[in-house]
């Protein structure tokens, strides 16, 4: 047996364009300030190429122990642009591959990635005995998915991304041709039976719309925390003193890229108008110099923090009193990551949240209400903020709860589960 997961995109510059002259140069930077970048040795006209520390890496390397003694493969499998024959290399277990790619127009004008290569090489696997892993909905997974035809084991997983039938009541002014040909063939690929099984880390109006679709083959998917790495400090104070942070004011801390899809605005609006502001440090750690509100948050005051290795942001983690992700209710509802990673991991160091991501909670909403708090209206962070440290005891067990549920091979056995299942279905029935 093989389980192949496929990452749906090249490696680009997506963020912060204008700091890094190509994806090398950017890649450099990450291995610096994060760590766990991969390269290949690769001739020209590409010198190197990586793997970093993203979802389908780690969920194919948590998935590699589960299998230990057992005649299975786990591989990595990636679209690549600008080489010309198939890359590999062996990380932790998995055999990763760059597999030759290029961008081509459709009709309207924009540009995809396609991979003839790569869809013959799956043809290939799929009839020797292979489980598929993709990310979805993403342009390059349903032109894998349309090549591939239906009665193909996929399981395919929500990363974020938003259906079409969602996307339309965000931006009123998308092109209606596309939006409307794309939403087709995303329905189709549920209809027909093109996926077998469909992960995701929401548990929104997601499922009532793939109910309304006649699928049913769902089920809740977060890929989950070390909880051995991710731990509860054993002297705050001490963390502090070791961080610079001033040990007796409250710690607020927010992770990602500083955008207002995120709510970071929000955040630091509210920093700046906390009636105690001087008792009060917000660290803010993820963004760099070209984001949105990159320039805000240093003009507030917070302690502003590109992205760092998570020996460093595990600290920050136990130093702070509160974890905010602060993402809009409506984003929270469709889009971004469910609860989310880095939620969990600060729950994972005795760290009580407020997000509205906590409507993806597994758990009870007495659980829920455990962990942290949700919060109404934008404009009343602050008093959410007063409130959790008002009844903080109250949260005092959100490290244990969270475990429940997103321990991480608890997460991975659930995924595991699947593709045992539809392997038995496709190769053994």
């Amino acid at each position: 047996m093989k389980v192949i997961s496929i990452i749906s995109f090249a490696p680009k510059i997506n963020l912060d364009p204008e700091r890094f002259q190509d994806i090398y140069e950017y890649t450099e930077h990450y291995e610096k300030n994060v760590g766990r970048v991969q390269y290949l040795d690769v001739d020209e006209p590409v010198k190197r190429v990586f793997f970093y520390d993203e979802f389908a890496l780690n969920q194919a390397e948590r998935l590699v122990p589960f299998y230990d003694g057992e005649n299975v493969d786990v591989e990595l499998w990636r679209p690549y642009r600008d080489i010309k024959e198939v890359h590999e290399k062996n990380i932790n277990g998995v055999n990763c591959k760059l597999i030759p790619a290029v961008v081509q127009k459709d009709r309207f004008g924009r540009k995809h990635t396609i991979s003839n290569l790569m869809i013959e090489m799956l043809k290939n696997e799929v009839r020797k005995g292979t489980v598929l892993i993709t990310n979805f909905p993403s342009n390059f997974t349903q032109y894998v998915l349309e090549e591939l035809g239906p009665n193909v084991p996929v399981i395919a997983n929500k990363r974020g991304f938003w259906f079409e039938r969602f996307k339309r009541q965000d931006y009123k002014t998308i092109k209606l041709p596309y939006h409307f040909l794309k939403k087709g063939k995303q329905e189709k690929l549920f209809r027909k039976h093109y996926i077998d099984a469909y992960g995701s880390v929401s548990i929104t109006k997601e499922f009532e719309y793939l109910e309304s679709l006649g699928f049913k083959n769902y089920f809740y998917h977060q890929d989950g925390v070390d909880f051995d790495f991710f731990v509860p400090a054993e002297n705050k104070y001490q963390v502090r003193m070791d961080l610079g942070l001033e040990p007796d004011k409250i710690i607020l801390m927010y992770t990602g890229k500083f955008y207002s899809t995120k709510g970071a605005d929000k955040l630091i609006a509210a920093y700046n108008n906390m009636p105690n502001r001087q008792e009060v440090q917000l660290v803010l750690i993820g963004g760099g110099q070209t984001d949105e509100y990159y320039q805000y948050g240093v003009d507030s005051g917070a302690i502003v923090i590109e992205k760092t290795k998570r020996e460093k942001l595990m600290k920050y983690y136990q130093a702070a009193d509160i974890y905010i992700m602060p993402i809009p209710e409506s984003n929270s509802m469709r889009t971004f990551g469910g609860i989310g990673r880095s939620t969990i991991e600060a729950l994972a160091c005795g760290t009580p949240v407020i997000t509205n991501q906590l409507m993806h909670f597994e758990g009870t909403e007495e659980e829920s209400d455990r962990i942290g708090s949700r919060y109404n209206d934008e404009n009343d962070i602050h008093l959410v903020i007063k409130k959790v440290l008002n009844q903080y005891q109250h949260y005092s067990n959100c490290r244990e709860i969270a475990k429940k549920y997103y321990e991480m091979d608890r997460c991975t056995l659930r995924l595991k589960s699947k593709v045992d299942s539809l392997f038995n279905q496709y190769y053994k029935s």
